[in-house]
């Protein structure tokens, strides 16, 4: 189970958390607080709910408030 994430890396649901801590970061260094951030999650037929909930949650853990979820589907198929 795969995440795509930051520049087409592929990313483990579980691994996600340091690149959230990394982003988190980030935004702190410039007065921003995570909560003000939105994550673009991106999916297609092949992602289980379940693992978008689980990155959801892990999002919230790490202070990340607001989410986009956007769907992908292949017409070809």
């Amino acid at each position: 189970r795969r995440v795509l994430f930051r520049s087409g890396e592929a990313i483990g649901v579980r691994d996600i958390g340091g690149y959230l801590e990394q982003e988190k970061r980030i935004l702190l260094g410039t007065g921003k607080e995570p909560a003000s951030a939105t994550v673009i999650v991106r999916g297609d037929g092949r992602v289980e709910t379940g693992q978008v909930q689980e990155l959801i949650k892990i999002c919230q853990e790490k202070g990340f408030e607001r989410f986009v979820l956007r769907a992908q589907y292949d017409e070809t198929r």
